[in-house]
């Protein structure tokens, strides 16, 4: 399985979830690419692995057990192209990490999301979202991988409701994501950030 990403074997999981709760797997893998993950997947069903996909594991409640499977996370499909009007993000980004990378280049929009915990991956299943908008109200489109082919979305199919996707209602795994930016201040965003941070202590 290493060919596919980095993988550790019989791992304590209590650091990796916000709560700390005791709980372990068999197989820990991270992929290293969207093309790995597929090729993962498939290795995986051929063997009857079963496994599970997170993202940051925030708000997660792990079992108190062994898995005997595989736990994927994302976290290395982290690459991201920032453009005038737009920001095209895997799944395994920090949604905080890609609004700093947007605010330090002027760009925002959805800045505010970079308030809330986890990853863009898990952003959009969710629909995060804080009072005056979410995710969701940003997408241009969404790449998922779905029955081992990878399958583009647009923002018409893309349908989401109050902190809910249609992805919560497929099997779906959310691997990159478009999303409209705009030119705006730096400092004023930064500020803004600062204030919301401030509140929610």
């Amino acid at each position: 399985m290493k060919e596919f990403g980095e993988v550790l074997e019989k791992v304590d999981l209590s650091k990796y979830n916000s709560y700390g709760l005791p709980s372990s797997c068999e197989y820990l893998i991270y992929p290293s690419s969207i093309d790995n993950l597929i090729n993962l997947l498939i290795y995986l069903e051929k063997e009857g692995i079963k496994y599970k996909i997170f993202g940051s594991c925030s708000n997660v409640i792990l079992p108190n057990s062994h898995y005997l499977g595989a736990l994927i996370k994302l976290d290395h499909l982290d690459n991201f192209e920032v453009s005038s009007d737009y920001i095209i993000a895997e799944a395994g980004m920090l949604l905080s990490e890609l609004v700093n990378v947007l605010v330090s280049k002027g760009k925002g929009g959805f800045e505010l999301l970079g308030t809330i915990p986890g990853t863009l991956g898990g952003a959009i299943y969710g629909n995060a979202g804080i009072k005056d908008y979410s995710i969701l109200d940003f997408i241009e489109y969404v790449e998922v991988i779905r029955n081992h082919e990878l399958i583009r979305l647009d923002k018409m199919e893309v349908t989401y409701s109050y902190r809910s996707s249609i992805f919560k209602n497929t099997s779906d795994i959310i691997v990159r994501a478009k999303l409209r930016v705009v030119d705006k201040d730096v400092n004023e965003m930064r500020e803004s950030l600062r204030n919301l941070r401030m509140k929610r202590l």
